[in-house]
């Protein structure tokens, strides 16, 4: 069997941990902590009680492939640890969540990371479609998402809407990233 590492990133609250419980065949290791408050968190998703400190891990199998998926902290201060987890990474899923604009810039910040020190195939989940203030895909795009030339794939990660799609679109990437570099 063939084990692809796959960072899940994006802002704080954009869904990741969702994401990836909703897609891991195992139970997912998860390293949620109580939520501070530091920085300003409480702002945006004041209903939000918990926060990933660490690395999070689930597990996709898709044939002879399994997919094994890091989730990584959403706040900037937690980047300490997404260095370490990006090693050996070969795709990335960035989310944002559809109907918070103002913390799409740290999944900006988030990518740009990544594709300096690791660079691999990425696209992008615009999550918390199911919303009814979720901004569409033109709006995505026009907000900067549109620059990166990738798959930008709308997604519920919590009613399962679209994660299949999210990800046989990064499998393409990768795939395509691959065949490229003579590797497939």
């Amino acid at each position: 069997m063939a084990n692809l590492k796959i960072v899940v990133g994006g802002h704080f609250g954009a869904g990741k941990t969702t994401l990836i419980k909703g897609l891991s065949q195992v139970k997912p290791v998860l390293t949620e902590a109580k939520l501070s408050g530091f920085g300003g968190d409480k702002e945006y998703y004041p209903e939000k009680t918990t926060t990933t400190v660490g690395s999070e891990w689930g597990k996709l199998t898709i044939g002879n492939l399994a997919l094994h998926m890091f989730g990584i902290p959403g706040q900037s201060r937690f980047s300490f640890v997404w260095d370490s987890i990006g090693v050996g990474s070969k795709g990335y899923i960035f989310l944002i969540d559809s109907t918070k604009p103002k913390l799409w810039e740290d999944t900006m910040e988030q990518i740009d990371f990544f594709m300096e020190r690791h660079p691999a195939p990425f696209i992008i989940a615009a999550n918390k479609q199911d919303l009814p203030d979720a901004k569409n895909l033109e709006e995505i795009k026009k907000a900067g998402f549109g620059s990166y030339n990738v798959p930008i794939v709308l997604i519920s990660a919590l009613k399962n809407i679209n994660t299949q799609e999210l990800i046989k679109k990064l499998l393409e990437e990768v795939i395509r990233h691959e065949r490229k570099n003579k590797r497939v």
